[in-house]
């Protein structure tokens, strides 16, 4: 079993995601959460919190979380914190993994896609590219006005939806 220390505490983490003190090598009790992940209480620099082991298991073992990534566990089971078993991926991905392995049904994001794009015709959303490009409008005003999300209309006005129009 490999230990590193978790930057700025008196902790150490194992490869397996077991913490224990520097001090004296007693271990720190984990709190199972109705999430399925494992989370802990210890001080960080001058903070005592509670932290997600999975995140202390990657910032020991691979380091700092780059800004826009999360924590993966790459066989889907949130309990699991070896080290060999965590990666840092985009929110993108995290979800599609998620998809693939069953953990998340996609027919809600589907379902919610597909509703807002029913809420438009074709003539209202020809009649909004045309408004947005001459100026007549934002998104959030345009999305008011026919009872959409300023998402929605972002996705009219860049084309991700409604591909099949001009």
């Amino acid at each position: 079993m490999m230990w590193k220390r978790i930057p700025n505490s008196e902790w150490e983490i194992s490869d397996e995601g077991d913490i224990r003190s520097l001090e004296d090598g007693s271990p720190k009790r984990q709190y199972d959460l109705p999430s399925g992940y494992k989370q802990v209480s210890i001080r960080i620099g001058a903070k005592y919190s509670n932290y997600y082991v999975h995140r202390l298991s990657l910032a020991a073992f691979v380091g700092p979380c780059p800004d826009g990534m999360q924590v993966n566990h790459i066989d889907g089971d949130k309990a699991n914190n070896r080290s060999g078993n965590l990666e840092y991926v985009t929110p993108r991905e995290n979800n599609l993994h998620a998809y693939r392995l069953g953990l998340k049904d996609p027919a809600p994001a589907v379902a919610a896609m597909t509703k807002a794009s029913q809420k438009l015709t074709e003539e209202e959303v020809l009649e909004i590219r045309r408004r947005y490009d001459s100026g007549d409008g934002s998104h959030h005003s345009l999305g008011r006005e026919y009872g959409v999300t300023h998402a929605c209309i972002g996705a009219v006005v860049t084309r991700k939806s409604w591909r099949h129009l001009p």
